[in-house]
């Protein structure tokens, strides 16, 4: 039809009055055509920019989405040490990336101020809306990852913590086994007595431990509860066995040691208590042995006394008995070079023993002359 008015306005016959309105109708519709194409070109402009916009809301939420999972996957700090390891470096990885990422939040701000002007008031407030949500999902994701970090690394403290301490008892354990394998038969009764005190020592410094074995194994069941199988469970319930073993090993040796000691106390005291018996009895007999210038009461007196004390070889022949049948008690819980004093100090109780039944029978016989000659 504008064709047609163009065609009508250069026909020489059309006259002026028409030309001048089909001029205008032409002209008018060059200025729809224009206005249109402005209008489209504008709005073709409105409509790209919210599609970027819309993209880029789309990825943004993708990428916020995503990580945030990703990172609540890896947020579980019940594991073993390993794993967490694992998932922390994952996590800086995962963080790392964040610098770069950014742009998608900035760039959901960005598109979003472009295409508020050209949006109805409340499709702008819709918009506002979706940029303040990129913003505090962002915010929330590096909060998450940071918080989640956190606890991963305090978790694998207290695993460094808790090994430390268990790697520690149990080179204490070795090393008190160690000792309560070295424990050897001492020779005498002074070194019998310092073997007993450095037991009684260690069995104070073995029960002072158990607060620290009990601290172990409450650190462990706290790291290990869900856990079904570890390792380091092992090596707590090894822990655990090994202490009551040398708990009852340093009694049992404890008690032992103090019965060695005893034993030989006892021998010690009964070889001191028979010397002195000997002692008297020698003295006694070297009574009975001046026979000169006696009256024969005197006489009759001292064979008495002659008679009491052949009645006492009954009773030292007993005590030496009983000696030597504590010494064998002895000897078996002395070393070997304890032996020899004890055998030799036993068999010169026999020597002395010996000489003085002799002179008790001898001493015997003289009084008995001498009665028969007054």
């Amino acid at each position: 039809e504008i064709n047609i008015l163009k065609n009508l306005v250069s026909n020489v016959e059309t006259n002026d009055v028409t030309k001048q309105k089909a001029n205008d109708i032409i002209n008018r519709y060059d200025n729809y055509q224009r206005n249109i194409k402005q209008y489209t070109e504008l709005y073709e402009k409105i409509v790209h920019d919210h599609q970027q916009y819309s993209i880029a809301v789309m990825e943004a939420q993708n990428f916020l989405q995503g990580a945030q999972n990703t990172a609540e996957l890896w947020s579980e700090v019940d594991l073993d040490k390993t794993s967490l390891h694992a998932n922390l470096e994952r996590l800086k990885v995962l963080q790392s990336t964040f610098a770069d990422e950014k742009q998608r939040v900035e760039l959901v701000s960005e598109l979003g101020e472009k295409v508020k002007p050209n949006t109805i008031e409340n499709g702008q407030s819709l918009v506002q809306q979706q940029i303040d949500l990129s913003k505090q999902d962002w915010e929330h994701l590096n909060g998450t990852v940071d918080t989640i970090l956190g606890s991963i690394n305090s978790k694998i403290d207290q695993w460094n913590d808790f090994e430390t301490v268990r790697d520690s008892c149990m080179a204490w354990v070795r090393e008190v086994e160690n000792k309560l394998h070295s424990i050897d038969l001492q020779p005498n009764l002074v070194e019998k007595k310092n073997q007993l005190d450095k037991l009684k020592d260690l069995q104070g410094e073995i029960r002072a431990k158990e607060l620290e074995i009990d601290n172990v194994t409450e650190k462990a069941q706290t790291l290990l509860r869900s856990l079904t199988s570890s390792s380091s469970k092992q090596l707590v319930n090894d822990l655990v066995q090994k202490y009551q073993q040398i708990s009852q090993k340093i009694k049992d040796l404890t008690n032992r040691w103090s019965q060695y000691y005893l034993i030989h106390q006892e021998f010690d005291r009964e070889i001191s208590d028979y010397i002195t018996w000997l002692e008297d009895l020698k003295s006694k007999i070297n009574a009975c042995s001046d026979l000169s210038g006696n009256s024969q009461k005197e006489m009759e007196s001292k064979l008495t006394m002659v008679q009491e004390l052949l009645l006492l070889k009954e009773e030292g022949s007993n005590k030496l008995q009983d000696i030597q049948n504590n010494a064998q008690n002895v000897l078996a819980n002395t070393s070997p070079q304890g032996h020899e004093p004890i055998n030799n100090a036993v068999s010169k109780l026999h020597e002395e023993w010996t000489k003085i039944t002799m002179k008790m029978i001898e001493n015997d016989g003289n009084r008995f002359m001498k009665m028969m000659m007054i």
